[in-house]
């Protein structure tokens, strides 16, 4: 998941990110917040965010094996911290239910 973070945050506009293991139907797949001023434009745009999704997954399969690939992914302006600056994990988890 680490990997996956850090081959996130150097492609365009991704400024952070979280991966976390997601469970759906009884099977786990990787799920990702990814933090980029695109939020808004990703959220609302699906030609746009279907362009960016292509091209940030094309990336990742240089470094990470077809099976990591996130298969959920959630764009926001910024990751939520609590008040020590730790990323709310279950927070981040309810955006994927």
């Amino acid at each position: 998941l680490t990997l996956i973070e850090q081959c996130s945050c150097k492609f365009e506009s991704i400024e952070d990110a979280v991966a976390m293991p997601i469970e759906k139907n009884c099977r786990t797949h990787v799920g990702i917040v990814l933090a980029t001023s695109l939020a808004d434009k990703l959220n609302c745009d699906d030609k746009a965010r279907h362009d960016f999704v292509k091209r940030y997954k094309e990336s990742l399969k240089e470094n990470i094996i077809a099976i990591a690939i996130p298969r959920y992914i959630r764009f926001v302006k910024q990751i939520p911290v609590n008040s020590m600056g730790k990323k709310v994990v279950n927070e981040l988890r309810g955006m994927f239910k």
